[in-house]
């Protein structure tokens, strides 16, 4: 089970770092001035919110990966080298 929990923790960083270098991939469009107003489809803010969510994802991968199965696969390794 351990093993298990490991490899789908595997699975998770490689999900994370996957997502991560899709979020930084390619140059951000310049900024366009305006007087006081950036309108819905302004290419930078477009190009901001595709990043945001990339890395909402990366970061609930990181922490399912290494948080959650990482540490459920420690702490099952551990009882079981110390029985009580």
């Amino acid at each position: 089970m351990a093993a298990r929990l490991r490899i789908t923790a595997a699975f998770f960083a490689f999900v994370a770092a996957g997502f991560w270098s899709a979020s930084a991939w390619g140059e951000l469009p310049p900024i366009v001035p305006y007087l006081g107003y950036t309108p819905t489809d302004d290419p930078f803010t477009l190009a901001l919110a595709y990043t945001v969510r990339m890395n909402r994802i990366v970061a609930a991968s990181a922490g399912i990966s290494a948080a959650v199965l990482a540490g459920i696969a420690d702490i099952m390794i551990g009882r079981r080298r110390d029985p009580k």
